[in-house]
């Protein structure tokens, strides 16, 4: 549903981090909204906004199987009680998180606002300006959001619980079973923090 969580939790980072921008660098907003201009026609977008612009990566990613996802969030272990972190299997050498999409996502934005000179830009080829930013601006304010939401910034790994169905850590709460509450349907939780405990499905 665009009320779950990972919308409203979005839309409530963009809001403070655009409040803050036009407190303290109206310029850079500015700089911001024309950034994402050439690209809001292909996505339900009003403009002059970062709310609807920050869900952008989501829209994609639920409208092509899931891509991109390891883009938005990190998998930090957490180990539960006795266990011991370095017995569980958590495979975090594997980098493309959302650690490596903030890095080159700002690297790429940073790049579309100071373009680098032609001999700079490798292989000899040459986007034209205004896609490359615009679209991961996107993801920029979008991977921002996301390190703020439940369940994006670390793993829960266990020998033990469940069955050792946490061995190799909790997928973002995805196998963390809560039982039905609601009976609605949410019988995990990263289910449950999406439908803001309930309240939308």
């Amino acid at each position: 549903s665009y009320r779950s969580w990972h919308d409203c939790g979005h839309y409530i980072i963009a809001r403070i981090a655009e409040q803050k921008l036009a407190q303290d660098s109206p310029e850079t907003l500015q700089q911001v909204y024309t950034l994402l201009k050439p690209l809001e026609r292909f996505f339900p977008e009003r403009g002059n906004s970062m709310l609807e612009p920050s869900i952008t990566a989501d829209l994609i990613s639920d409208n092509n199987s899931g891509f991109l996802n390891y883009y938005h969030y990190v998998n930090t272990p957490f180990a539960y009680k006795n266990d011991d972190v370095e017995d569980a299997n958590h495979p975090e050498s594997f980098q493309y998180n959302v650690t490596y999409a903030y890095m080159h996502s700002r690297k790429l934005v940073r790049e579309s606002i100071y373009p680098p000179p032609p001999d700079k830009r490798g292989y000899g080829r040459y986007i034209k300006p205004g896609f490359m930013g615009s679209f991961m601006l996107r993801y920029l304010i979008h991977i921002v959001g996301d390190v703020h939401q439940p369940l994006h910034a670390a793993s829960m790994y266990s020998k033990f619980m469940y069955n050792g169905t946490l061995k190799s850590g909790d997928m973002a709460g995805v196998l963390v079973p809560v039982g039905d509450i609601f009976k609605r349907k949410l019988e995990n939780l990263h289910a449950l923090w999406d439908s803001v405990l309930g309240t939308y499905v």
